[in-house]
């Protein structure tokens, strides 16, 4: 995926160089964006694949899957939306069914 970071902030290197800041604003203000530019132009495609992932990250899995879904609809064949629905849909199986 575009823009996806390759490791998790336990694994990051640099860690302790990086400044603490508050992902709840940050990803606020990637939602607030996605939606300006999608109510611009409702066929943006890369915005609504970025809302989904900030959806998940902020783990409203439900908004994530409905805003994949309408990529789907406008490009059916979207292989970023399907495959982040795929993962999405098999989180939430593990979630349910957490192995011991």
């Amino acid at each position: 995926m575009a823009g996806a970071i390759p490791w998790s902030e336990t694994e990051n290197p640099q860690r302790d160089m990086i400044p603490r800041i508050n992902q709840r604003s940050i990803w606020s203000a990637t939602m607030r964006e996605c939606r300006s530019r999608i109510k611009m132009n409702s066929k943006d495609l890369e915005a609504r694949l970025t809302l989904g992932m900030t959806y998940r990250l902020c783990q409203d899995f439900a908004a994530a899957l409905a805003t994949w879904q309408s990529i789907l609809e406008i490009e059916p064949k979207h292989d970023a939306a399907r495959k982040a629905i795929r993962a999405v849909e098999a989180e939430l199986v593990r979630m349910k069914c957490p192995s011991n």
